[in-house]
């Protein structure tokens, strides 16, 4: 009996092993020993479950068997594996593009739009920056650098308990921006957030005067630049665009790490898989 539980789990016991040695080998033994740790998260359980059974299938012929297991294998591993995200993630964020750099630094604008969703209130009321909080942040640095005069934040929550464009606001006046810089729109997603960037600069506060699209900067997360541009440009604006919050890493040699799987970059490729589909929907 304990031979056969032997035999079912070897692979994936000398996969486990090998991964803690080689991250042994090439850092040292604390390093081993989060990658221990990382073994033994629930998602790498259930991955290394999965792999139990589909070696278990091949072993006692039953192919149909092991191919399905297989097919869900390599499905979760190119959801959940880092190694993934050094080329995915890149490719998503557009940084194969030659003309990338930081325009609201290079070209001093007069508007910043920072696109909603990225700021949020914590169980003890007070506003916080998500993973998306650099929107928020790089909006505050221009204004500081005297890189734009006014911020416009966007975004309208039908749930509460704030709007984004409120939330927004209220962290950019943390960061020392004069409330009477901020301007407020509404959006309940991307595409409305569009039109209301649109009409908002068709008839600007007389404080800011004329905007033209050359005047202005869109700010959000790097993989959601491409859907903010594409939706932008169906309302017949062309703003300059900085990327930010960038889920591509600086690259590293290869690790055990990229080969674990991990809720983290599980949730980036969720994020990825979103803008696919709206891009899809046209939306």
């Amino acid at each position: 009996m304990i031979g056969r539980f032997i035999r079912f789990i070897a692979v994936p016991l000398l996969i486990s092993l090998g991964l803690v040695i080689w991250t042994f080998l090439q850092k040292d033994l604390g390093a081993a020993t989060r990658t221990a740790t990382a073994l033994c998260m629930p998602l790498s359980l259930v991955w290394l479950g999965v792999l139990c059974f589909t070696v278990h299938s091949f072993r006692h012929g039953n192919i149909v068997s092991a191919l399905g297991l297989a097919a869900v294998l390599v499905f979760f591993s190119a959801s959940s594996m880092p190694i993934v995200g050094r080329y995915v993630t890149p490719l998503a964020e557009e940084l194969d593009r030659g003309d990338l750099g930081n325009p609201g630094l290079d070209n001093p604008v007069k508007v910043a739009f920072v696109l909603g969703g990225s700021v949020g209130r914590n169980v003890l009321g007070e506003v916080e920056g998500g993973s998306d909080g650099e929107r928020v942040i790089s909006a505050a640095q221009l204004w500081h650098a005297g890189q734009t005069e006014f911020i416009v934040c966007t975004g309208k929550s039908p749930f509460g308990p704030a709007d984004p464009a409120e939330l927004g606001r209220e962290m950019l006046i943390s960061l020392g921006v004069p409330n009477e810089k901020i301007f407020e729109v509404e959006g309940r997603n991307t595409s409305s957030e569009a039109a209301e960037i649109d009409k908002w600069l068709k008839n600007p506060p007389a404080s800011v005067g004329a905007v033209s699209d050359e005047q202005a900067v869109v700010i959000t997360s790097a993989y959601h630049i491409p859907r903010a541009r594409r939706l932008l440009a169906k309302q017949g604006r062309h703003l300059q665009e900085l990327p930010v919050a960038f889920r591509t890493r600086i690259v590293e040699p290869l690790k055990a790490e990229d080969f674990i799987p991990s809720a983290g970059f599980m949730v980036t490729q969720s994020a990825l898989l979103k803008e696919q589909l709206a891009a899809i929907a046209g939306r």
